[in-house]
């Protein structure tokens, strides 16, 4: 079975300590996924990560500039 890419680089972006950052926080997971899906459009790999009731949207650090 293939990985898409942007899997396959969110992966190695998350294997990679230190390399995210985070763009937005408290936000609903709507939202969020509705961020994921602009930044998925722009060719920039993230990730969502709960937190307690709400959620926040992490890049790679070289993305960051661009996904702001």
């Amino acid at each position: 079975r293939k990985i898409s890419a942007r899997l396959a680089a969110f992966l190695l972006m998350a294997s990679v300590a230190g390399c995210e950052e985070q763009i937005l926080h408290d936000l609903d997971e709507l939202r969020a996924n509705e961020v994921q899906i602009a930044l998925s459009r722009a060719n920039i790999a993230s990730g969502k990560n709960r937190q307690g009731k709400s959620w926040s949207v992490s890049v790679g650090r070289e993305d960051a500039g661009r996904a702001l």
